[in-house]
C-alpha cells in the first residue's frame, strides 16, 4: 500500500474515533497539566508552538489557556479538529488549526520555537522521517517535546491488530520500544541534549496511573 492510501485510511480511523475520543482520553486536573506543560515548553508566552497530531486539541487548548499566545495545531482528521475548534471557541482561545500530516508538515523551515505532540509516537510508521520533519520546522535552539505513556520497559502498546487492520500499516516501530531506542532515533534526526522526563502527577480521568513521560530535545 502506498503512503497516501495509508493516510486516507488513518484519517478515516481517527474521524470514526472523534465522537468518543475525549470520553476515553480526557486528562485529570487541567491546572496541574498546564503547570507541567509550561515547565516543558518554557516560560516564553510569545513562543510559537506547533502541536502535531493535535487531535481534539487537548494539549493545544491547555497551552493556550495557560497563556501561550501563538499555538498552532495540525492533524489529518477533520472531525477530531472540529472538536478542537469547538473547545477553542468555548474557551476563547485563539488557536490556528490546519490540516497537516506529520511526515509532510505545511510549513516553511525553522518557523517554530517548540514542537509538541502527545500519544503520537506509537502510531508512527516511520519515526525517523517524522522526527526529521519536526526538526526541519524548528528554529535553531528550538525544543521538541514528545509525550507518551510509558511502562518501565518503554512504550508498550497492545495493538490487537485493530489499528493495523484498519489503516493497512503493519509496522509501528515505537509500539514496543524502550526509552533508549526512542532517544536514539531523536538523536539520529539531529536533536541534541535528549532526555526523558517523568510528568509527575499527570494522568487521565479514567486512570490513576502516573505513567506519562516527555521525550525532550533541542535543535
Amino acid at each position: 500500500m502506498d503512503y497516501q492510501s495509508a493516510v486516507f485510511k488513518m484519517r478515516k480511523y481517527w474521524n470514526d474515533s472523534a465522537q468518543t475520543y475525549d470520553e476515553r482520553h480526557d486528562l485529570y486536573d487541567e491546572n496541574h497539566w498546564q503547570n507541567v506543560l509550561s515547565g516543558l515548553v518554557g516560560s516564553n508566552k510569545e513562543a510559537t508552538i506547533l502541536d502535531v497530531a493535535t487531535g481534539t486539541g487537548l494539549i493545544a487548548n491547555y497551552l493556550a489557556s495557560a497563556g501561550y499566545e501563538n499555538v498552532v495545531g495540525v492533524d489529518i482528521s477533520e472531525k477530531m479538529m472540529a472538536h478542537a475548534i469547538r473547545k477553542s471557541q468555548k474557551r476563547g482561545n485563539d488557536i490556528e488549526f490546519l490540516y497537516g500530516d506529520t511526515l509532510d508538515l505545511p510549513f516553511e523551515d525553522e518557523v517554530f520555537d517548540v514542537v509538541i505532540n502527545s500519544r503520537l509516537l506509537w502510531t508512527l510508521s516511520d519515526p525517523l522521517a517524522a522526527m526529521k520533519e519536526w526538526y526541519r520546522v524548528l528554529r535553531p535552539g528550538g525544543t521538541i517535546v514528545a509525550i507518551n505513556e510509558l511502562e518501565e520497559s518503554g512504550i508498550q502498546v497492545n495493538l490487537n491488530g485493530e489499528y493495523s487492520e484498519k489503516t493497512g500499516i503493519n509496522e509501528f516501530p515505537f509500539a514496543q520500544a524502550s526509552q533508549e531506542e526512542i532517544l536514539d532515533v531523536f538523536e539520529q534526526a539531529g536533536f541534541k541534549k535528549t532526555v526523558v522526563r517523568h510528568m509527575e502527577g499527570c494522568h487521565m480521568k479514567t486512570s490513576n496511573s502516573e505513567n506519562w513521560f516527555a521525550f525532550i530535545g533541542k535543535k
